[in-house]
């Protein structure tokens, strides 16, 4: 049985340097800050969220563990660090979290000339989860990548 879960989020951006008034084209550089504040089956609760499916049944009286990243993007005019937050996989096993995590961490400066780069990451039930990195890109880096202990709200 497949299951959505919901990954709340919160977010605060503030401006590290201003655009200048008088380029047209310039944009202000962002830093953006996250606060992972836990997980939810229910679509409507709570605000910012991202969508995991996982293959086991979420116990609210349980925590689990979160595989996310956080990655920068931008363009020639200005840049947003820490704009994307992404929400790979939850697993019961904290060992299985790192697993997935060190294999991203191996490979989060691999660059295949236009394509993007796909690895394979187990999922808490050891299938395999073909994820694509999409913190690849002209603009785009990885500024981290995390397991953190989540708990349902």
């Amino acid at each position: 049985m497949v299951q959505d879960v919901y990954v709340i989020a919160s977010s605060q951006t503030i401006v590290t340097r201003p655009r200048r008034e008088n380029d047209p084209w310039d944009q202000d550089d962002t830093s953006t800050s996250w606060n992972l504040v836990g997980i939810s089956t229910d679509k409507e609760k709570f605000g910012y969220k991202e969508r995991v499916s996982v293959n086991f049944d979420i116990d609210p009286r349980e925590h689990y563990y979160l595989l996310y990243a956080v990655y920068s993007t931008g363009n020639s005019f200005g840049n947003a660090i820490g704009y994307h937050f992404e929400a790979i996989d939850l697993y019961k096993c904290p060992k299985k979290a790192r697993e997935a995590l060190k294999i991203i961490e191996d490979n989060e400066d691999c660059v295949i000339s236009n394509q993007k780069k796909t690895l394979e990451l187990l999922t808490e039930d050891g299938k395999v989860h073909e994820y694509t990195i999409p913190w690849q890109g002209y603009f785009e880096g990885l500024d981290y990548v995390k397991v953190e202990m989540v708990y349902v709200q």
